[in-house]
């Protein structure tokens, strides 16, 4: 997220300090170690952005638990379902009954999605302590991009003005062969900044289950289940002017991974590999104007290679992807608390594979234009528009429209009521797959409806009390399915099958509290969600597999002095594994805990950390047929140098 131009030498500005504004991040006001980003001279009274719901994962929570993935993270702290295929292995996740390609991800503004797919392996979503990583719902994704059906993740890599430099390496081991070793620095001088980051992760992840599919169930160790994954980065910041900055953000990685044969077969070790190599580049400059105009100008490209291969049947695929992309924006604030903003962004999409008939080109287009007006301390109005147009495809219009509303002066609890339509045009798997893809298929269409309200209150202040209460309901036409040919069982292909209703609730309450040498920090957040087909269910009793109906989560952390303590609970209830509900997965309840100490020596800060992960060493599945880790251990050594 833009936040204008940043420096620590103006107080007159934090991102997330102005209440007014309608971006109901309560979080930032519940974790005091919430990096609060500050102006140079010259700054607009709003941020950029307006979201009427917006989850942000707490600081603390990415700091205790840097070495894990993405979906790992958000599966802890947010309303989501983690689908899954067991430790390094793919993962992907279903927001609010969507299916995994409904779900975007960006990369600092930039989409990076698979095209082929449509969508994205949150395993190989490396996350930074640094990051600013904000869980989108439903309407609210609209702002950064259609597709979103389900909603939107930003990842966001920003300067940190008033840290000194810092130089940091990490080691640690743990159960099934689990290694990681990595390092970052932070340096600072004047008006430029850089951050360096690199990662070096690998586990066998030979774990010992229960093989209930034998005639007499037996423990059995995981085969072929190994991964290993290499990553570096650096991030570039620079304030040119009181006026101007830039960025440049450079990311690669490389990750190779056995795949485990499902229990429901014979085991075949090392049978399946997969070698997945992506590389991102992006170089932005934001221009401030004393006259309240912002301007922004964006580029991207970004590269991905993924290699299949299944010896048993002779299969050696590959898939390479470029994407290159080009965002103008502009906005404008006037002193009438009104704010305009535009955005137009070009995509280009080149693949080869052998998979497809051709070597396949896509240009994409879109357009978006937002208002935001405010009405005093009473009320917020919103509203925007979006258009898409991709080679031979064109998506309607797509407006949203919204209001907020503040009872009380101090603006502490606030009711929102929004609607908005979006779209989300066919991956290219869909339309070119051979066999099986669809030239001939239609974009995915939502209407989505969505009230809530927000509350937050600091009492003594030592202890922050936040709510926030969100139901929707989504109707989606022309959703995409693969079934099998009606002729060649064997081939399948995609069709605008389904009329999809998706209704739910969310609910999060955080709670943080500060005395003397003693902090704590506690989140809990529930999820219901009903998401059924129209027209094969039009009495709505059949849920969609792997939609669980019921989410929840909880963690909480104490810092005494040197001491910290963390404990979390995750519960996914229970997974229908087919459309007639005749076969379904348990409910699980995972339980983690851990312990850290930090001592010093002169300059240099040394933690050491202990994780029990599945703390009850209880048996579950994810996915059908795929076995999960009982419990594990994980030891760590943080050595932090501050000169």
């Amino acid at each position: 997220m833009s936040t204008g131009l940043c420096q620590n030498s103006s107080p007159n500005f934090s991102a997330y300090s102005d209440s007014s504004h309608i971006y109901p991040l309560i979080h930032s006001n519940l974790y005091p170690d919430t990096i609060k980003l500050k102006s140079i001279t010259v700054s607009a009274k709003y941020p950029d952005v307006s979201y009427f719901s917006a989850y942000r994962i707490p600081k603390i929570e990415m700091e205790v638990h840097e070495e894990r993935t993405l979906g790992e993270i958000l599966q802890r702290v947010a309303p989501i379902y983690l689908k899954d295929y067991g430790p390094g292995n793919t993962s992907t996740i279903t927001l609010r009954g969507t299916n995994a390609a409904q779900t975007q991800i960006y990369w600092n503004g930039i989409p990076i999605n698979a095209a082929g797919t449509g969508q994205t392996d949150f395993s190989t979503i490396p996350v930074m302590s640094e990051d600013e990583i904000l869980l989108l719902p439903g309407l609210v994704s609209l702002e950064k991009g259609s597709g979103g059906l389900g909603g939107s993740i930003e990842i966001n890599n920003n300067p940190s003005w008033n840290d000194n430099n810092r130089y940091e390496a990490k080691i640690e081991t743990g159960s099934f062969g689990y290694q990681s070793y990595g390092g970052k620095a932070a340096i600072k001088h004047k008006n430029l900044q850089t951050k360096f980051y690199t990662r070096y992760q690998s586990a066998d992840n030979d774990f010992e289950y229960i093989n209930n599919m034998l005639a007499e169930p037996k423990k059995e160790k995981r085969l072929g289940a190994s991964n290993h994954q290499w990553l570096v980065g650096e991030d570039f910041y620079l304030n040119a002017d009181s006026l101007n900055a830039i960025e440049i953000h450079l990311f690669t990685q490389s990750l190779n991974r056995d795949i485990p044969s499902p229990i429901s077969t014979v085991q075949l070790p090392e049978n399946e590999q997969m070698k997945l190599d992506d590389a991102r580049i992006m170089a932005s400059w934001r221009h401030q104007s004393k006259n309240q105009i912002r301007l922004g100008l964006k580029s991207a490209w970004t590269y991905n290679f993924m290699n299949y291969q299944n010896k048993l049947a002779a299969i050696n695929s590959t898939y390479t992807m470029h994407q290159g992309f080009l965002i103008i924006n502009a906005s404008k604030y006037w002193e009438n608390n009104t704010h305009l903003e535009s955005e137009i962004r070009f995509q280009s999409q080149m693949a080869r594979t052998a998979n497809y008939a051709d070597n396949i080109t896509r240009n994409i287009s879109s357009l978006w234009i937002k208002l935001n007006h405010h009405l005093g301390s009473f009320a917020n109005l919103y509203a925007g528009m979006r258009k898409e147009i991709a080679e031979s495809t064109s998506t309607p219009l797509l407006p949203v429209i919204g209001t907020e509303l503040f009872p009380m002066a101090t603006k502490n609890l606030a009711f929102y009521l929004a609607y908005a339509k979006n779209s989300r045009i066919p991956a290219l798997n869909d339309l070119y797959w051979v066999p099986g893809g669809n030239p001939n298929l239609k974009p995915e269409i939502s209407h989505h409806l969505e009230s809530g309200l927000r509350f937050r209150q600091n009492l003594l202040n030592r202890i922050s009390i936040g709510l926030q209460a969100n139901a929707y309901s989504s109707r989606i036409k022309d959703w995409i399915a693969w079934m099998p040919d009606s002729v060649m069982i064997s081939i399948w292909e995609p069709i605008n099958l389904k009329h999809v209703k998706a209704s739910g609730i969310e609910i999060l309450i955080d709670i943080g509290g500060t005395w003397s040498k003693t902090s704590l920090n506690s989140r809990l957040s529930y999820a219901f969600n009903i998401t059924n087909e129209n027209e094969d269910d039009p009495q709505g009793r059949l849920q969609l597999p792997y939609t669980p109906q019921h989410i929840g989560n909880f963690s909480f952390y104490l810092v005494h002095r040197s001491f910290s303590f963390m404990y979390s609970m995750n519960y996914t209830g229970k997974r229908f594994t087919n459309y007639d509900e005749s076969h379904f997965l348990k409910p699980y309840l995972l339980q983690d805990t851990g312990l850290d100490y930090i001592f010093s020596i002169k300059k240099l800060e040394i933690k050491l950390t202990l994780k029990i992960n599945n703390l009850f060493n209880i048996q579950w599945e994810n996915i059908a047929y795929q076995p999960m880790p009982g419990r594990y251990f994980h030891l760590g050594f943080t050595f932090l140098l501050n000169p």
